[in-house]
């Protein structure tokens, strides 16, 4: 089991388009927005590549390993194609110093913010600027200036997704 970090671009579009939700079969208008630029997804790559993982497996992960025994599975099967990437995914397998360090640099290098799936949401970013092109949609993004910011704020998720998980396979 993995704790997952939602990453979203900051280059939020100003249109909509019309939808289905695949829940209720509803119409809904759903923003639209502009993506990665290329140069954020050569920055990302670049990330990647410096963490060990210079391409994605079959199924678009991209495997990162740390000397500190921090690990992830990024889910980024758009950043090579020509296909529009609005963010990925991070499936984390243990929250280390260096594991946190390149979350956080990869949310810089792709100008994107970050959601941790945990009970408390919220939408993390890494300089004002990013915060500023967020406010529209997330009025109450929090800006965090460092790694070990973004390991304070994560920390208690990872606690109670443990518990969950240790309650999940009945340890």
């Amino acid at each position: 089991m993995s704790f997952d970090i939602h990453c979203h671009t900051c280059n939020l579009g100003t249109r909509t388009a019309k939808r289905k939700n695949p829940f209720t079969g509803n119409m809904q208008s759903v923003p639209v927005d502009d993506g990665l630029t290329d140069a954020e997804r050569a920055a990302v790559r670049e990330l990647l590549k410096s963490a060990g993982a210079a391409k994605p497996d079959d199924f678009g992960s991209y495997a990162v390993e740390f000397k500190d025994g921090g690990s992830a599975e990024v889910f980024a099967s758009e950043l090579g194609s020509s296909e529009q990437c609005d963010g990925l995914m991070a499936s984390v397998h243990g929250v280390t110093p260096e594991l946190v360090k390149f979350l956080w640099d990869l949310c810089r290098a792709g100008n994107m913010s970050a959601t941790p799936i945990m009970e408390d949401e919220v939408v993390v970013v890494v300089c004002e600027e990013q915060r500023a092109r967020v406010q529209g949609r997330w009025p109450s993004a929090v800006v965090i200036g460092s790694p070990d910011e973004l390991s304070r704020l994560i920390s208690g998720g990872v606690a109670a997704w443990q518990a969950y998980r240790d309650q999940v396979v009945g340890e």
